[in-house]
């Protein structure tokens, strides 16, 4: 076997790798929210109608397109075997035209009803594009015949800024190695930052102004250059800055007079504060 076609076969396979390396990431380059085990097909083209309509229309059968927050999750307890368990109506969501999360037994108009497998793939008061199937029944006496759903996907929306909001973001890139630096940043599943980054002397932090309602949020970014994530949490009381840094210092190769830097492992440092944040 020749050099050239050894060298061409080992060329190959690192290409193969490589690929490997960055669909994996990729994969996994989405907030949980985003990625729970989905066992849908995406929303097809088919007529759409808001809720209301749909209930207004009372629709005796046919496929259709209508979209709205999940607001109530629904899973059938476990009947323990031998056991007299009253029925289960099945798993579902309710959906709504509004945000606001169900409170009682009732719907209202804009609110109904969607028969699914698998219901915690959804996460309340989220918003969903839904592909569903009115069946030829009436659970206990509906005054609309049942739907399923056929398929779904989440809405991801970008949040706007807004100069009086009460959520300052800075975002910066802190690492020579990786210049510039890919970085994507949601909250609550909607897109805030999608941008690279240059070092620039690390003097280079981006400001962006939002406005957050009170309570806890989540936030997720992601680099794929940069080959790291960072998921959490936070809780909103009033007004807030924070910050975000992409950091990465690999070791000095050759060293320079036996010294070869202090390693910084990939990582996004997240710092947040009740108060201005003031950069050196």
């Amino acid at each position: 076997m020749n050099r050239k076609f050894i060298f061409i076969l080992v060329i190959i396979l690192i290409l193969i790798v490589a690929m490997g390396c960055i669909f994996y990431f990729w994969q996994y380059s989405l907030p949980k929210s985003l990625q729970n085990n989905v066992t849908y097909p995406e929303a097809s083209k088919f007529t759409f109608y808001p809720i209301h309509e749909i209930k207004l229309n009372k629709f005796s059968s046919g496929n259709y397109n209508t979209e709205g927050y999940v607001v109530e999750i629904y899973t059938c307890p476990i009947c323990p075997k031998g056991a007299f368990c009253k029925t289960c109506m099945g798993d579902n969501i309710i959906i709504s035209e509004d945000s606001k999360l169900a409170g009682n037994s009732s719907l209202f108009d804009k609110e109904m009803i969607l028969f699914a497998n698998n219901p915690q793939q959804f996460e309340l008061g989220k918003k969903y594009n839904f592909s569903i199937k009115i069946l030829n029944t009436k659970y206990a006496g509906g005054i609309i015949n049942d739907a399923e759903l056929i398929g779904y996907n989440l809405q991801i929306g970008k949040l706007e800024q807004n100069q009086n909001g009460n959520f300052i973001l800075y975002v910066s890139n802190q690492s020579s190695a990786i210049d510039p630096v890919d970085i994507k940043i949601f909250i609550d599943g909607e897109v805030v930052v999608e941008q690279n980054f240059s070092q620039n002397g690390g003097h280079n932090w981006k400001k962006f102004q939002l406005s957050l309602s009170k309570g806890i949020h989540s936030i997720y970014a992601v680099s794929i250059k940069g080959e790291v994530k960072l998921e959490k949490e936070f809780e909103v009381k009033d007004k807030h800055w924070v910050a975000i840094d992409y950091g990465y210092f690999p070791l000095l190769k050759p060293c320079s007079s036996n010294y070869c830097g202090e390693f910084t492992p990939r990582q996004f440092n997240f710092d947040m504060r009740d108060e201005p944040i003031y950069f050196e």
